[in-house]
């Protein structure tokens, strides 16, 4: 559907009748997965009591403090549901093992912001121009009639700052911002929130910042910036990959560096972080390696070795960066 408000009354109609709802998002999940899950989460209780919230992999210690994070449970893939609640789902790979909920559910609703979704469940409504899964489902929500208890508020506001890193992306617009304000009138404490998300960096984390700037290389006039995080270097200062939250940030932020890649060592794979901060499109970089995600913000998956990723990449950001010219 393209008509948010069709999708929200088709939704509505789904959650009243139906005897078991699941709600999920993508592996791996960041604060716009868990925030949108959690906001969907309370919305769906005060409609229907048979929802169930679920987590396909664990929560980012960063995400703990979130208000009924401790309602989500792990998916089951035996179970099945009348209803299925996609979030912040990208394609239908990124629920991993769990894309299985797709056919153990009678219907299936994806809500999401990514770039060239496939449109995988029953009912889909995609907006790449909005800053946030959870900027949809606040308007689903209340296009539902339901109202924003402070839980909700809390856990959206926190999809909203994550995903538009605290309104910095090009993904921000005016609408985005009232709809934040309309979230911090319910009454939540934007200072705890502030507190949680921003402020309470582990000494593991600090420690990895000594390692990135050891490891950054730049190429092609200092445009491109490019760093590296194996298992060694986080069992050095004891750090968990929680530890490595948006340190991508601190390359990309460096003056003059226009494309910012970290790329951390997940065993069996590389997973690749893309940034950029003016002209480059890096979701066009990503699709080149089966990945995606935003203009300035995607990634994708490796299989092969570090030395091969970095002559793979420095080929194509040298005809991206000539394109741009």
């Amino acid at each position: 559907m393209t008509n948010l408000n069709d999708f929200s009354n088709k939704l509505k109609e789904e959650i009243l009748k139906a005897k078991s709802i699941a709600i999920i998002s993508h592996y791996l999940p960041d604060g716009d997965a868990i925030g949108s899950t959690l906001t969907m989460y309370g919305a769906v209780r005060k409609l229907n009591n048979a929802v169930t919230a679920l987590r396909s992999d664990t929560i980012p210690t960063f995400l703990k403090f979130l208000p009924l994070i401790d309602d989500l449970i792990l998916y089951d893939e035996k179970s099945k549901f009348d209803l299925a609640i996609i979030l912040d789902c990208g394609d239908e790979d990124r629920l991993g093992s769990k894309k299985s909920i797709i056919k153990n559910s009678k219907t299936s609703f994806l809500i999401d912001h990514h770039n060239n979704n496939p449109l995988f469940a029953n009912y889909n409504y995609v907006d790449n121009k909005a800053s946030s899964t959870c900027e949809l489902v606040f308007d689903i929500v209340k296009l539902m009639g339901v109202s924003f208890c402070k839980d909700m508020a809390f856990s959206c506001l926190t999809g909203i700052l994550t995903d538009t890193n605290r309104f910095m992306y090009e993904n921000s617009s005016s609408s985005t911002l009232l709809k934040a304000a309309e979230l911090i009138d319910t009454g939540l404490d934007k200072d705890y929130l502030i507190r949680n998300l921003y402020q309470k960096t582990s000494k593991q984390s600090f420690l990895i910042n000594k390692i990135l700037v050891e490891n950054t290389e730049f190429f092609f006039d200092g445009k491109f910036a490019f760093s590296y995080i194996s298992n060694e270097d986080l069992n050095k200062v004891g750090a968990t990959r929680d530890d490595l939250d948006d340190k991508i940030s601190l390359i990309r932020d460096i003056e003059g560096v226009e494309i910012a890649i970290l790329v951390e060592d997940r065993f069996d794979e590389l997973k690749v972080g893309l940034r950029s901060k003016e002209y480059v499109n890096v979701s066009e970089l990503a699709r080149r390696f089966g990945g995606g995600g935003h203009n300035k913000a995607s990634g994708f998956y490796y299989k092969s070795s570090i030395i091969d990723l970095k002559k793979d990449l420095m080929k194509e950001i040298e005809i991206i960066l000539n394109e741009n010219k």
